[in-house]
Formats: structure tokens, C-alpha cells, sequence
């Protein structure tokens, strides 16, 4: 019977500051795989930011941009891919994900999600400026932000094949974390013989 090679990227999900930037280079590394940050890649299509992106073209624009990239990426094999944030929310995102690799959720509890984007001054991605232009509102209203944005968007989350809870783990810890997991799923299965880091005790 001849592998299924239709599923044999790594896609990392999860709120702002989980961490899917910098675990997904780190795994990448230790596969050796190829590693792609869909924010940054629809930055570097467009020369601006994210927010620029949101303020000017509105959030519409931003997402068929960001599908468009995204359905680029599934047509790769063996890739870590760190999505956006909100990239689940879209349905066709998602579809395409499923259909094209294994879905790891990078999961955290709000207090540990707030101390992290805080540290990385990243807390000005709670608001979006195509909906709430202008300067940022005081922190009892982004903390409220923070809480309601993860409620809606965990039930996109929570559809992963992988949960790993990052709270108190390094970025070592927690890709050691998911490579555990990855032995005891179809991924490997669906792509051994080809590639090495996939096979045996390679991973």
C-alpha cells in the first residue's frame, strides 16, 4: 500500500505568547525540518505590519491574504508552520490545516498568556486597529480582552491531535514535549521511509 503523504506537516496553534514562533523554529531544528511563521510571511508579502495590515486594509483583506499563504504552506511536506492567533477562526484555515498535517496546541492559562505578552511587549495585538483604532485602553479592558478572545477562539484550539500545557516550561521543554507526543501518532506512521527524523529512534 503506498504512504499517505498528504499529511506530514506540523502546524502550531495557540493565543498570543504561547510561544508558536519560537517552539516551532526550535522543532523545526530538531527535525530539520523547514520553519514558517505565517504572520511574518504575510508581513514580508505586503512590507508592513500586521497591525498596518489591520488598520488599513481591514481584517477581511488580512485573512484571504493570510488563507491564500496558508493554502501555499499545505501544499509542502514536511514544514512547521506557527499560525496566527486568529488563523483557526476562519473555517477554510482550518479545513486546510486538518487536511494537510497534524494540529499542536500550545495551550496556557490566561495569567501565564498576560505575564508573557507583557515581557514581549505584545499586549497591542489585543486590539485590533481596523475595529478599535487609536491608543491602547487601560489594562482592566485588554485583560478583559484577553479572557474574551481566548473563550472563543479555545474551541478552534481544542481541535488539535496535540495539547501541550506550556505553562512554566522552556521553549526545550516544550519541544521535547511535542516530539514525545509525535511517537505516538499517524504522522509518523503516514510518512516513515521518508523521511529520516521520522523513523525509529530518530525522533
Amino acid at each position: 500500500m503506498p504512504v499517505n503523504v498528504q499529511r506530514t506537516n506540523l502546524y502550531l496553534t495557540g493565543f498570543l505568547a504561547a510561544g508558536k514562533s519560537t517552539v516551532g523554529s526550535e522543532l523545526a531544528r530538531k527535525l530539520e525540518w523547514r520553519f514558517y511563521d505565517l504572520d511574518a510571511l504575510v508581513e514580508t508579502r505586503l512590507g508592513k505590519s500586521v497591525e498596518r495590515i489591520l488598520a488599513e486594509e481591514g481584517e477581511a483583506f488580512y485573512r484571504t491574504l493570510e488563507h491564500e499563504i496558508l493554502r501555499e504552506l499545505s501544499l509542502l511536506h514536511f514544514a512547521v508552520v506557527a499560525l496566527g492567533a486568529g488563523t483557526l477562526g476562519h473555517e477554510p484555515n482550518l479545513r486546510l490545516v486538518k487536511e494537510s498535517g497534524l494540529l499542536v496546541w500550545l495551550r496556557a492559562t490566561p495569567d501565564t498568556l498576560w505575564q508573557r505578552a507583557e515581557h514581549v511587549d505584545r499586549l497591542h495585538r489585543l486590539q485590533n486597529p481596523a475595529l478599535e483604532p487609536g491608543p491602547l485602553p487601560d489594562e482592566a479592558w485588554m485583560r478583559q480582552r484577553l479572557d474574551t478572545l481566548l473563550e472563543v477562539r479555545e474551541p478552534f484550539y481544542s481541535q488539535a491531535e496535540i495539547v501541550v500545557d506550556t505553562t512554566g516550561l522552556s521553549v526545550e521543554d516544550v519541544a521535547e514535549a511535542i516530539l514525545q507526543e509525535l511517537r505516538e501518532v499517524d504522522l509518523r506512521d503516514q510518512a516513515q521511509g521518508l523521511h529520516p527524523k521520522l523513523g525509529g529512534t530518530a525522533l
